[in-house]
């Protein structure tokens, strides 16, 4: 930023928001759009994570969220989707359709559903 930009407090300076509003104050200088002001907020968001064991692998969630309760919604939401595809194409678990097709294809047709397809 060249020697007339407002200086990003040290909350931001080297974050990623803080870069993100140096971009956007370069694109209203380039723009000629001086007068619009920029939003400094503090950062408050964090990480947060989950490891499961799924379709024979280890499956790593992480989420940056300011909020903890919609962050461990939205990782448990995750891990919903694998145990929902899991349940369907795992090969590693018997009961799991794609388990139920490879078992009995070679003997007689087997149907299939729309996400096995």
């Amino acid at each position: 930023m060249d020697a007339g930009s407002p200086k990003l407090p040290n909350c931001l300076a080297c974050s990623p928001m803080g870069r993100v509003l140096r971009m956007l104050e370069l694109e209203r200088r380039h723009l000629r759009l001086e007068s619009l002001p920029i939003a400094c907020v503090p950062v408050r968001a964090e990480w947060f994570s989950d490891q499961q064991d799924k379709m024979g692998t280890r499956i790593n969630v992480q989420i940056w969220h300011d909020d903890p309760v919609e962050a461990r919604r939205l990782i448990a939401m995750a891990m919903a989707e694998f145990d929902r595809i899991e349940a369907e194409m795992s090969t590693y678990r018997a009961d799991s359709e794609i388990s139920g097709i490879n078992a009995h294809a070679a003997e007689h047709p087997v149907p299939a559903s729309a996400a096995a397809t």
